[in-house]
């Protein structure tokens, strides 16, 4: 039985072959579309992605029309990280997820690209919560000084009101890491701490077509 949240390592070969294939007749996003997964993936698996979510499997197999099992084995045996020898109780399990893979309604593009463990009791401390967390690699340079290409970040996804501080948004299914700060008359505007960016205004009665606040930014993580 193939779990959908668990993170299997396989070769993507197969699977590249298969895409380049659907690829001469159509285009990534309608494949995606008609797949039902987010379009980074398929470019991801392209570029030699080895870890997919079951879900993701279960879609590919249903294109393939065999079993995702039979799919799974296939592709190197269906290896999976099931995340064992992860920390013990005291650690909240932290998923991250890549920005430039974002896509769609406020979620990420499906696979997780890591899991951390962060003190529970640390985190209740300093956030006030531990299961709303979720991690996020930065993409691009757009808040450098403050936040380099690659940097970790953690953000609490259930606050969601825009105040002056650090969010992830999404404006039309795009993902952005932005520094926010609330103006007079439901207005925020919307900043990049390179200056090589400019800042622009957003109107919460008025927004953006498919814009959402997806969380504060809490903290960068990085090894010392």
């Amino acid at each position: 039985m193939i779990d959908n949240d668990i993170v299997y390592t396989i070769n993507p070969e197969p699977l590249q072959t298969w895409l380049r294939d659907q690829l001469n007749r159509t285009t990534q996003n309608k494949l995606a579309k008609e797949m039902a997964i987010a379009r980074p993936i398929i470019s991801e698996i392209l570029q030699g992605r080895f870890k997919l979510k079951g879900s993701t499997i279960k879609a590919f197999a249903k294109q393939l029309n065999v079993t995702p099992q039979r799919l799974l084995q296939e592709l190197s045996e269906g290896e999976s990280e099931e995340y064992t020898d992860l920390p013990s109780e005291d650690l909240a399990l932290i998923p991250v997820f890549d920005i430039a893979a974002a896509a769609g309604r406020g979620s990420y593009a499906g696979d997780i690209i890591q899991i951390v463990g962060l003190e529970k009791m640390w985190l209740r401390k300093e956030y006030g919560a531990t299961d709303s967390l979720e991690g996020i690699r930065v993409s691009g340079d757009s808040m450098e000084p403050t936040l380099l290409d690659g940097d970790m970040v953690l953000i609490d996804r259930h606050d969601f009101i825009p105040k002056d501080g650090v969010y992830v948004l999404r404006i039309e299914e795009n993902l952005f890491v932005k520094r926010l700060s609330r103006l007079p008359k439901d207005q925020i505007e919307v900043i990049s701490d390179n200056p090589n960016y400019s800042k622009f205004k957003i109107n919460l009665k008025n927004p953006p077509t498919d814009f959402q606040v997806i969380g504060r930014v809490l903290m960068k993580c990085q090894k010392i």
